[in-house]
């Protein structure tokens, strides 16, 4: 192998196995840890290794997408062949596609701490609101339109827009949060 095509696959796997095996679990409803799912994602790693050595490139930018697309395919790839569908008892067809029902025991723990990471530094964030700031935010967030907070606190309708975009102003400065919000999401 090319010492360039082993930094390669070095990389992709580094800054791109999880998302794709994130990507493969979320479209099939499989658990990350599922080895099929797993196997999907080392198949197209080897695809890749293939690819390179044949003289093909793949821009560093869409390394990410084509790692993802490759193991999507390969996961499918044993329910949809010809042979698979002949071959395979119909058991093993309905475990693979049928969607699992809730997260599992890992997944929900680690949800539960970033719930509550994510919830520490939005407690924190709205600390630093002043109270009618939070007032305001707090009955955007219920849903009321302006003229209704109008009507809650006694303000004009450009109170209470000044109010809301210097809580959001305040909100989007905090960087914990930001970086608590980035990490949940992920």
């Amino acid at each position: 192998m090319h010492p360039d095509h082993h930094e390669i696959l070095q990389r992709v796997y580094r800054d791109h196995h999880q998302k794709a095996a994130r990507a493969v679990a979320y479209r099939n409803h499989r658990r990350v840890t599922d080895p099929a799912v797993q196997d999907a994602v080392a198949v197209a790693i080897e695809r890749l290794a293939g690819f390179l050595a044949r003289g093909g490139h793949v821009d560093r930018n869409a390394e990410a997408g084509w790692l993802i697309t490759t193991a999507c395919r390969e996961y499918q790839r044993p329910l949809t062949s010809p042979e698979a569908r002949r071959t395979r008892p119909i058991n093993e067809v309905i475990e693979a596609t049928v969607p699992i029902v809730g997260p599992s025991p890992e997944e929900d723990l680690l949800r539960r701490v970033a719930d509550e990471g994510v919830q520490r530094a939005l407690d924190q964030a709205l600390g630093r609101l002043s109270a009618l700031q939070r007032e305001v935010l707090e009955a955007l967030a219920a849903g009321l339109t302006y003229r209704e907070i109008e009507e809650r606190t006694g303000l004009s309708n450009t109170a209470v827009s000044k109010a809301i975009q210097r809580a959001r102003r305040t909100l989007r400065a905090d960087g914990r949060l930001a970086h608590e919000l980035r990490e949940w999401r992920a």
